[in-house]
């Protein structure tokens, strides 16, 4: 999450006397400041609730990071989206206004005659008792004094608000990479090409984001030259149905990619011996 929002996410790594790693502590991003000695050497500082500044080497820093331009920090991603998130909440706060208020913006009453205080009042309360709200919107009402009602600015059906807002949605997963169906907007998907977004999903989005996590592991939990690895199982996003599943299953055991104990593992089953 801090990673995705913040571009860098940091975590301090705490080690037994042996050097191997036992925990994970998570480090505030605003409190970190990557720097480098005379002789060009990474380092960390870190600065606590007291203000008292702590120097990390590299090695005990469990560090994240997404697109960066100098390879040591990643720049704010939602800062580079921030004009279109901007915009994505200022036409949900109009339309959250507008369905809310009832009585339309730019509607107006006109009438050649004078109205007294009364009136009004009168007519103050007839809109807010029964014209207010979504409920309301489309009652009748009674207009008194030659009073006439005018229109005076376009409805959001006229002006597209709807489609605006679809097509926000689109702009937001084109940013982030999530395919529209992810997040339940399904005008544009069907039964077949779902799948391969999955798979668009897994290769573009996923695995540019897992790779440097498993890197970071590697590097700093396991160590290099050591008999485990890590990986994030990612192969379930781009399943099909149960047939194809079966059907890729069988096919890996008949060219021995993978034995019938793998498979039932990999499946959730015990092994059979």
């Amino acid at each position: 999450g801090w990673v995705l929002r913040w571009g860098n996410a940091y975590a301090e790594i705490e080690r037994s006397n042996a050097g191997q790693p036992i925990a994970l502590y998570h480090l505030r991003r605003a409190r970190m400041t990557p720097r480098h000695d005379r002789r060009g050497r990474l380092y960390y500082e870190y600065q606590n609730s007291q203000r008292d500044v702590t120097v990390l080497a590299p090695r005990d820093v469990f560090h994240v990071r997404g697109p960066t331009y100098d390879g040591v920090t990643s720049y704010r991603l939602w800062e580079v989206g921030r004009l279109l998130f901007e915009y994505s909440r200022a036409v949900e706060t109009f339309g959250a206004s507008y369905f809310a208020n009832g009585a339309h913006l730019g509607e107006i009453f006109e009438t050649d005659k004078p109205l007294d205080d009364k009136q009004w009042q009168r007519l103050e309360e007839q809109l807010d008792s029964q014209h207010g709200g979504p409920g309301a919107a489309n009652d009748y009402m009674i207009l008194e004094n030659g009073l006439k009602f005018k229109t005076i600015a376009q409805s959001p059906e006229v002006s597209q608000f709807i489609q605006t807002r679809q097509f926000l949605v689109e702009e937001v997963c084109r940013f982030t990479g999530v395919p529209p169906h992810k997040i339940a907007h399904l005008l544009r998907s069907t039964f077949n090409n779902i799948e391969e977004q999955n798979i668009d999903f897994k290769n573009d989005t996923l695995i540019p984001w897992a790779t440097p996590i498993q890197q970071e592991i590697a590097l700093k939990l396991i160590g290099r030259g050591g008999r485990m690895d890590a990986e994030f199982d990612l192969d379930w996003i781009s399943e099909g149905s149960i047939l194809d599943v079966a059907e890729a299953d069988a096919k890996r055991a008949t060219h021995g990619i993978l034995d019938r104990d793998e498979i039932r593992q990999k499946r959730g089953f015990n092994k059979r011996g």
